[in-house]
C-alpha cells in the first residue's frame, strides 16, 4: 500500500484503514446474537473518518514541502551560470 501511495506514510496508511474499512463493513455488518453485539458499519466509519484525517494531513504537509529555486548573481560567472541554467530549466 506504501508503493501505490508513492511511498507516503500518511496515504499508505489511509488506504490500509480504507481497505480495512470496507471489509469491516461488508463481513461484520450489524449482529446481535444472544448478548453479543457487532457494529461494522460503525467501526468502518470511524476508520474512514481516521484516514480522512490521514490523508488531510498528508495534503497539508506537501504544500508545505514544496520550495522553488532562488539563484543569486553576484558575478559574471554566477550570471552566465544562471543564463545557462535557465535554459536548461526552459528545455532549450
Amino acid at each position: 500500500m506504501l508503493a501505490l501511495e508513492s511511498s507516503d506514510i500518511r496515504c499508505g496508511t489511509a488506504l490500509a484503514l480504507e481497505t480495512m474499512a470496507s471489509s469491516e463493513a461488508y463481513v461484520q455488518k450489524a449482529i446481535r446474537v444472544l448478548d453479543l453485539t457487532t457494529n461494522g458499519p460503525a467501526t468502518s466509519a470511524a476508520l474512514l473518518a481516521r484516514a480522512d484525517k490521514l490523508r488531510e494531513q498528508a495534503a497539508a504537509l506537501a504544500a508545505v514541502d514544496s520550495f522553488d529555486i532562488a539563484e543569486w548573481v553576484v558575478n559574471d560567472f554566477s550570471y552566465r551560470e544562471r543564463i545557462e541554467n535557465e535554459a536548461l530549466r526552459d528545455g532549450i
